[in-house]
């Protein structure tokens, strides 16, 4: 009839009735939800505000009993946001009382959070006072007004919360300030006008008692007692499962234990019949105190069990309101619910391949950390080697230069003087002979000077005359360069600043100048790969200096590339000359090395 008239505001009261309804009865949960949901759509768009925050904390009641305890603070909140802002009479009050900070206070319980809850609840009493005319509000629960009734509620879920907290002495003052003061709430009034309420506070009041441990055995047992008896009269079942788990419980700590069984075991089944699944826990737990041997082990597991169900259901519940918030106003279908679990399943698939990817790659990632580990190891080893080898071949090499000094000073000074000796003996004697003598004396005398120079040819040649002259030792140069290019198909060019005295410089300054361009052009050719190389040599301030400059990929010198060993040889032959060894290299730029070496050394 509301859609006939096109009345939105009627239709989104109904909207909320339908779900209300189909909540109270305790079926089909998913229509209840999509109804409250359609609903709140509905009064949004005609900005229905007091309405809607009635269908809020309807919703968030739901998602409270289904403990979405999150989805159902945030829609309390909302509803208070709302309702702090309406003029506060007696139903507002009323509203806010008995439904909003009641179920907030529920929700932080749940949650653990017993001082929040304690803090709603105060809140509720605090409003619960100003509420001026009882009879304005129409709705009645049992034979008390509604604002008594919400006073009794929230008295009794306060003292559970003190249960919870373990503050027993603040839930029992509340139970006796119910049962015993002179209110509308003595315990005449209470068991004629709200017997269920009167139970649950005889009962609540003796298992506070009983977890205190500071009350008689005996009056606690009458306590319960009393309360059961009533429960059990009335035949208000989830009162009697709840009840009758509590007595067991006492009953099991003053060593009843066979009324403590019987009484477990009623609980046990009654709460199987109503679904009471709580009451249902508690009593297998019970049950498996209580029971020896391999039946209180079969009531453990079917408690594990049973709550590892509960759980499950839970979590499905969440999911399931989670995605019935997002649905549109037609039921969706059969279709498209497989498609929401394919892609999960595809998802979780996704995850799972995903997980097993990275921790391949992480392994791959160890496995190749070691074996770099080893490699650098390696590689220090060698280098080790390769320095020792370095000082072996220079101490060889030192010795052979030396022993060709010591040759070259022998056949310098002692058999090329003894020729000249001999050669100016016999120029002597040729003085005094006749011509044909004279004639052969001249013909030995060019022979012992030919063999004066071929000794000195020889000497010299032992003291690396081929580097004493300008010429001869860029030609050396341009000999290995001209092997180089050859062998590797590279343009080397050897160029001069300015002129330099090469006969005048050290022999082991051209030597190991020789050795740093050869272990350069070693690292050109392996890793540069250039295809131009210029040597630069220069002479300044009493200095050579030698520049080598290539075309090639160039590399980082900040990394780790720059302290090859190659370049440690290099460095080590110049800091032994008191010289200066300099590296610039860009990525894909080429490289320059310069060295410079006084030649006073």
């Amino acid at each position: 009839m509301a859609k006939k008239l096109n009345d939105s505001t009627s239709i989104g009261y109904c909207q909320h009735l339908i779900g209300w309804s189909y909540y109270i009865e305790d079926r089909e949960i998913d229509s209840s939800y999509i109804f409250l949901h359609r609903s709140i759509k509905t009064l949004r768009k005609i900005n229905d505000t007091k309405k809607l925050s009635d269908v809020l904390i309807s919703l968030a009641s739901l998602q409270y009993f289904k403990c979405d305890y999150s989805s159902s603070i945030s829609n309390l909140l909302s509803a208070s946001n709302i309702l702090q802002k309406l003029p506060k009479d007696d139903i507002v009050n009323s509203q806010l009382t008995t439904n909003l900070y009641a179920i907030l206070a529920l929700n932080s319980g749940a949650l653990k959070d017993f001082d929040k809850a304690v803090e709603y609840y105060q809140k509720a009493l605090k409003i619960n006072k100003k509420v001026r005319d009882p009879k304005k509000i129409i709705q009645v629960k049992n034979n008390y007004n509604l604002k008594d009734s919400n006073y009794l509620d929230i008295k009794i879920n306060l003292a559970e919360v003190y249960k919870e907290k373990q503050d027993y002495v603040s839930a029992i003052s509340i139970y006796n300030e119910l049962l015993y003061e002179k209110s509308i709430y003595n315990s005449k009034n209470l068991l004629n006008n709200d017997p269920l309420s009167y139970i649950a506070v005889l009962n609540n009041l003796a298992y506070n008692k009983f977890l205190s441990k500071n009350y008689d055995k005996k009056s606690i047992s009458q306590l319960f007692s009393k309360a059961y008896q009533l429960a059990d009269s009335l035949n208000v079942s989830y009162m009697i499962a709840a009840s009758g788990n509590d007595i067991s419980e006492f009953y099991a700590s003053i060593n009843k234990a066979d009324s403590a069984k019987i009484l477990a075991k009623r609980s046990y089944v009654i709460g199987k019949q109503i679904k009471n699944y709580n009451e249902v826990s508690r009593a297998l737990l019970m049950l498996s105190k209580l029971e020896s041997g391999g039946k209180g082990k079969e009531y453990l597991y079917e408690h594990i069990k049973l709550n590892d169900s509960l759980l499950d259901v839970e979590r499905n519940t969440r999911d399931k309101f989670a995605r019935i918030k997002f649905e549109t106003n037609e039921y969706i279908d059969e279709n498209k619910k497989l498609a929401v679990q394919n892609i999960l399943i595809v998802v979780i698939a996704l995850i799972i391949i995903l997980i097993i990817v990275l921790v391949g790659i992480v392994r791959i990632q160890i496995t190749k950390n070691e074996k770099l580990e080893l490699e650098k190891e390696q590689q220090q080893i060698n280098e080790e080697i390769y320095r020792l080898m370095l000082r072996q071949q220079s101490k060889i090499e030192e010795g052979i230069l030396q022993e060709r000094f010591r040759i070259s000073e022998e056949l310098h000074d002692g058999v090329i003087n003894k020729l000249v000796g001999s050669r100016l003996g016999i120029e002597f004697l040729s003085l005094e002979e006749t011509e044909d003598v004279r004639d052969s004396y001249n013909f030995y005398l060019k022979k012992i000077q030919n063999a004066e120079k071929d000794i000195r040819d020889l000497s010299h040649g032992l003291r690396n005359s081929k580097l004493d002259d300008n010429k001869d030792f860029i030609t050396l140069l341009n000999i290995y360069l001209d092997e180089q290019n050859k062998i590797y198909d590279i343009n080397c060019q050897i160029h001069q600043e300015n002129y330099i005295e090469w006969p005048e410089i050290n022999d082991q300054i051209k030597i190991n100048l020789f050795r740093v361009l050869q272990e350069a052009m070693h690292n050109i050719m392996k890793h540069a790969k250039a295809s131009l190389v210029n040597i630069n040599f220069a002479y300044k301030l009493g200095e050579v200096c030698m520049t080598i400059t290539d075309n090639g990929s160039g590399f980082n010198t900040a990394t780790n590339e720059s302290t090859g060993i190659g370049l440690k040889n290099i460095a080590s032959r110049v800091n032994k000359l008191g010289g200066v060894f300099h590296v610039d290299s860009k990525l894909k730029q080429g490289t320059t090395l310069t060295v410079q070496i006084p030649v006073g050394n």
